[in-house]
């Protein structure tokens, strides 16, 4: 069997800063590639392709990992792992949408509202501005104004300057845990050797 490592290294990467087909058609790629070296497990080939995840495609991603970390108590409440490709890209294809113009990322930011948990609308929140150039300012703003009571109350009397501060404080009140978190509770999570 070929090193996955190695293996990994070899993949393209995906940003998620294009739609459901070029999602797919990265999956798709991503697929011909595993099976032609002989890594022909789901999960395996799901393990490289999450490794693979960057840029805006990582907030989908990370918020599966959180999920996954409550394993559980998130069954309990619906959720379902990942071990069919089919389920990965079905999970994952409506986080990605095109890219859409200042504007009408604004008009978008101003109606949403967090109906589900903080991740969620976390990983909304960024597909929504991808690539764009908001002032910081301006995306604290919107972003607060978004979350539910009381937490939005709890941010606004935060005064954050940066969205990264915003993000660190929601995470922190909503208790999300972090990477670290993720690896106690799932000590193979990133265990390359138990994939072989």
């Amino acid at each position: 069997m070929p090193d996955i490592l190695s293996t990994r290294l070899a993949l393209s990467q995906y940003h998620g800063n294009n739609d459901k087909r070029a999602f797919r058609a990265w999956v798709q790629e991503c697929l011909y590639f595993l099976e032609g070296n002989r890594i022909d497990q789901a999960r395996h080939q799901i393990a490289n392709m999450h490794a693979h995840m960057v840029g805006q495609a990582r907030l989908p991603r990370d918020a599966y990992n959180r999920q996954r970390a409550r394993a559980p108590a998130a069954r309990a409440a619906g959720w379902v792992e990942l071990t069919t490709i089919e389920q990965f890209m079905d999970y994952y294809s409506p986080y990605f949408t095109v890219v859409m113009g200042k504007s009408q990322a604004r008009k978008q930011l101003r109606a949403l509202r967090q109906t589900g948990t903080v991740a969620d609308y976390i990983v909304a929140e960024a597909n929504i501005c991808a690539e764009l150039d908001f002032a910081e300012d301006e995306r604290i703003d919107l972003f607060i104004e978004g979350l539910k009571n009381p937490l939005r109350n709890r941010m606004w009397k935060r005064k954050c300057t940066t969205f990264d501060d915003l993000l660190n404080e929601v995470n922190e009140d909503d208790g999300i845990t972090t990477l670290g978190a993720v690896m106690e509770a799932n000590p193979d999570a990133m265990d390359i050797d138990a994939m072989q």
